[in-house]
């Protein structure tokens, strides 16, 4: 700590640092569960070999057509046109079910820069074509065939009559049956781990104009503000979403961050004991195995303590 650093300031910085190493040290510690997805997306694969693969996960998809993995895993070696029309099957699907995890499972892919530059394109166009007609865009094709985008067309073109989403429609539709919800969810995420956290925050603003109660989007807010420098918008947006749900211990936890790191340290400490007895409610915590609670708290001391021997 430099002298007359406040607690907010001592959080703010940590925040920053946080958010500027986004791109490389988020990603070399995501793989340790994914050391396969790992070698799949570094590997180097020759034009014989990827063809190989792509009819290997073809037979995969006929034979399990309600796999996911079969249709996931191909993103991750696919390249091109041939990505972009698997990546764009895959991801209607989900959207159009509103599955709040598409960006994490789709998180790996962005050690590729030219797909994390395709995928901000696919969903920059889902939202004009929301925003302006109301439907989907006519889905992409490759020149060749693979195992993601015969199989989804077929499904597309049921869920899809004459190129419309059923049920998506702004004015149809609304909160998180609104398919536009949820790609607006997806930008906000991608347009914050790639530093662009203005565009994130107006993507996040925008979608929750349309669903202004879903905890998902609540919680992304308050990560991009974080992000962003503004660790008080971030800790009203993270108590806001816990109090949607009082019997939701993750996002109780979420909010108790967001308050101590906005330097808010009754506040956390009264919202960590919503979860704890009458009684002697603070060593309660430890019962409930709150450790972060106590991390948090002994940072805020230990600040606390240096203060004093800097100004004494």
């Amino acid at each position: 700590l430099s002298e007359g650093q406040t607690w907010q300031q001592q959080q703010q910085q940590g925040a920053n640092n946080s958010s500027s190493s986004n791109g490389s040290s988020s990603s070399s510690s995501l793989w340790s569960p994914h050391s396969g997805k790992k070698r799949r997306l570094l590997q180097q694969y020759s034009d014989d070999e990827r063809s190989k693969l792509i009819e290997l996960y073809r037979q995969l998809v006929e034979a399990y057509p309600k796999s996911l993995a079969c249709k996931r895993i191909p993103l991750d070696f696919l390249v091109g046109d041939d990505f972009l029309a698997a990546v764009d099957a895959y991801v209607r699907r989900q959207l159009l079910r509103g599955v709040p995890s598409l960006f994490s499972d789709l998180k790996p892919l962005y050690v590729d820069t030219a797909k994390a530059a395709a995928l901000e394109q696919l969903f920059e166009g889902y939202a004009t074509a929301l925003r302006d007609t109301g439907s989907w865009p006519a889905p992409l094709h490759s020149g060749s065939s693979n195992s993601n985008s015969s199989s989804d067309s077929s499904q597309q073109r049921q869920q899809q009559p004459n190129g419309v989403a059923v049920g998506s429609s702004n004015g149809d539709s609304s909160g998180e049956d609104n398919p536009l919800v949820w790609v607006l969810h997806y930008l906000a995420q991608h347009y914050d781990k790639l530093g662009g956290q203005a565009k994130a925050v107006r993507a996040s603003n925008e979608a929750l104009c349309l669903a202004p109660t879903l905890i998902e989007l609540l919680l992304a807010r308050a990560r991009v503000l974080k992000h962003a420098g503004d660790l008080v918008g971030a800790a009203a947006a993270a108590d806001t979403a816990r109090s949607y749900d009082l019997a939701d211990r993750y996002t109780n936890s979420i909010a108790v961050k967001a308050l101590f790191a906005a330097g808010q340290i009754e506040a956390a400490e009264q919202t960590a004991m919503l979860f704890t007895r009458d009684g002697d409610q603070v060593h309660f915590l430890h019962e409930l195995i709150c450790y972060v609670f106590d991390v948090m708290l002994l940072n805020y001391c230990r600040w606390q303590a240096y203060q004093l021997s800097i100004t004494h």
